[in-house]
């Protein structure tokens, strides 16, 4: 059982919201400042860690990302992402063992039937597949978290060993069961602008996946090549039919590039050159 929790959070709406509901069903739960100066965040960190200690990480993730170094294993050990609409979360690259939990938006803000559930796994972190994570937004990832498609966010998906037959394996699972729905394969951000449309990001050495707007991948991409470089994936090219009815088509990446396309709009095909 969660006797204390850590919220670390930003100053956007969302995070401020997430802290707001949680203290409903967490009242001796402890909220810091992810703006704080490192030096006073680290601080603050250590002095709340005891051995039923669990961190959720908000949507400060970006600036926390010098703590890695100093946070002590057991600190890492119990550090849950908690997945915001913003990107930070793409942009880190710590060291935690912690799996990925939801985020509030997702279930309407439930807290309470989310969290408890889930603690038992949550805090044993070798239960859930570590760094390999989907990122599911809105409408489907409440769809993928009630058809049990993934478990915590957590996509058993090892590409960092080139393991292409279970990732197409999961992605056709995923694209029969949400098919009738209408779902992507791929959640995305284009729901906050009334739009569907969005983009995948892959990383099989890092065994990361997740699912980006073009507008970040644009912008932002070549800023994180040292952090994110791309190897290439030992797939075969899906069918343009076989994608048909969904946003998002993966193609093979070679040594020097990321492809990304959307079927809605073959002319947005996306080539970012790595240095």
């Amino acid at each position: 059982m969660i006797k204390d929790i850590l919220y670390i959070s930003g100053t956007n709406k969302d995070s401020q919201a997430n802290w707001e509901h949680l203290l409903q069903f967490y009242p001796t739960a402890h909220c810091l400042n992810g703006q704080a100066t490192m030096h006073v965040l680290l601080q603050q960190c250590r002095e709340h860690i005891h051995d039923e200690f669990f961190l959720l990480v908000s949507s400060a993730t970006r600036l926390l990302r010098p703590l890695d170094g100093d946070l002590p294993q057991r600190l890492k050990d119990q550090t849950c992402y908690l997945w915001q609409v913003d990107n930070s979360i793409n942009r880190l690259q710590w060291s935690f063992a912690g799996p990925v939990l939801l985020p509030a938006q997702v279930v309407d803000h439930q807290f309470n039937p989310l969290l408890p559930t889930l603690s038992s796994k949550l805090l044993e972190p070798q239960r859930i597949p570590q760094k390999a994570f989907l990122y599911l937004n809105s409408d489907s990832a409440q769809n993928a978290w009630k058809t049990g498609f993934c478990e915590g966010l957590s996509l058993t998906c090892h590409l960092k060993n080139n393991d292409c037959p279970e990732f197409r394996m999961l992605l056709d699972m995923w694209c029969r069961d949400n098919a009738a729905q209408g779902f992507s394969p791929w959640a995305n951000r284009g729901a906050r602008y009334g739009r569907e449309f969005g983009s995948l990001y892959v990383d099989p050495e890092l065994t990361l996946l997740n699912a980006v707007d073009d507008a970040w991948l644009e912008n932002e991409f070549h800023l994180e090549e040292r952090l994110f470089p791309v190897q290439p994936l030992m797939c075969q090219e899906p069918r343009p039919d076989e994608y048909a009815s969904f946003d998002t088509a993966i193609y093979p990446t070679s040594n020097k590039s990321l492809y990304v396309s959307t079927l809605t709009d073959q002319s947005r095909l996306l080539t970012q050159e790595l240095a």
